[in-house]
């Protein structure tokens, strides 16, 4: 009995060696499921962004009684373009739809980009341009906000745009689209 005392009961290598690697498998499907749910939320936030974009220009086309404003967008002057990018001398659409007070908020990615020269880090991994409008104005008169999405379920969300502007939403990787009239 005295030599057996003489030795600590301890945990054997091996045993360490397993309960870390189940703990490392552990905390990889944590992460993945984690990674998952944000991704879900920032595309929640995207489509009532969408939906709080497509609300403002209604209101913007009732106040004003034209959905061509001047020096708002693209330069089409259509409200058309990306959401938070000045083209040249035209103020971004946040910009006009705030200046005629049709809306208050400012609509902006949820992953941290803003605009699409941002520089950070953020925005180096995240969608540039989120946000866009687009026209069929002269087609079947129809208007849409379109947003990237990270968690695509529905691929033809795109397709009762107008071919025109399906395409140009296509090739700016827009997956997700709202008709606003």
């Amino acid at each position: 009995m005295a030599a057996n005392s003489l030795y600590r009961k301890a945990f054997t290598i091996v045993e360490l060696v397993i309960v870390v690697t189940i703990i490392a498998i552990l905390m990889t499907i944590m992460i993945v499921v984690y990674q998952g749910a944000q991704k879900s939320a920032r595309d929640s936030i995207r489509k009532n962004d969408v939906s709080t974009l497509a609300k403002s220009i209604n209101v913007f086309a009732t106040q004003n009684g034209t959905w061509t404003p001047t020096n708002c967008g693209d330069t089409t002057n259509t409200l058309a373009g990306y959401v938070n990018y000045a083209y040249g001398v035209n103020n971004t659409i946040m910009t006009c739809l705030k200046n005629f007070d049709s809306t208050n908020k400012q609509i902006s990615d949820p992953s941290g980009c803003v605009t699409l020269t941002d520089t950070a880090a953020a925005c180096k991994q995240a969608m540039r341009g989120a946000y866009a409008t687009y026209n069929c104005i002269s087609t079947d008169g129809t208007y849409w906000v379109v947003a990237k999405l990270e968690n695509v379920t529905n691929q033809t969300a795109l397709n009762p745009m107008c071919a025109t502007a399906r395409t140009a939403a296509t090739t700016a990787g827009f997956n997700y689209a709202l008709r606003v009239r």
